[in-house]
């Protein structure tokens, strides 16, 4: 893969505007290091959307990221958390098929209220399919290893042809 996650879809459950929940997203994510964080702005950077709301920010360690403005409270954060805070998640089926797809899915989250859904994904790279051809012509067992939970590496192993996968290693 390229080795970094990008925005495949945005599932928008407000009245904002898509940009809009891109910018909140940023401003909630810029100071975070986790993989998910870097490739959402790297992804806003290749759109030209700006992360620059002044948030106050509290890393959630397994569950995302909280974040203040004035009274308002904003969660990027995974479904468990949803849970947590007693927020009414009548997305979880969208989840279910994000997932299927192959997508990471963060939920953004204003005031206990579900405003957007994000699925992102590692895309492989071009030239994967080519290389994987020529090994094949040359007699390779391919076995796709990740670290990745089994839902997303089935789903990347599909587009390219592997049928050895094993998933969720450290």
């Amino acid at each position: 893969t390229n080795g970094y996650l990008s925005v495949s879809r945005i599932n928008n459950h407000s009245e904002e505007t898509d940009k809009r929940l891109l910018e909140i997203l940023g401003s909630i994510e810029k100071h975070s290091n986790h993989p998910l964080a870097k490739g959402i702005l790297k992804y806003l950077k290749s759109e030209r959307i700006k992360a620059n709301i002044d948030l106050i920010t509290e890393d959630l360690i397994g569950y995302g990221i909280k974040a203040q403005e004035g009274n308002t409270v904003y969660y990027a954060c995974n479904g468990e958390l949803l849970e947590k805070l007693d927020v009414i998640n009548s997305y979880k089926e969208e989840e279910r098929k994000m997932k299927l797809e192959g997508n990471y899915v963060i939920y953004l989250v204003k005031n206990k209220k579900v405003i957007a859904t994000f699925g992102l994904k590692d895309i492989p790279r071009k030239e994967t399919k080519k290389v994987l051809n020529l090994l094949r012509e040359r007699n390779y067992n391919i076995i796709l290893l990740s670290g990745d939970n089994e839902i997303v590496t089935t789903k990347i192993a599909k587009e390219l042809d592997i049928a050895n996968v094993v998933a969720g290693l450290n």
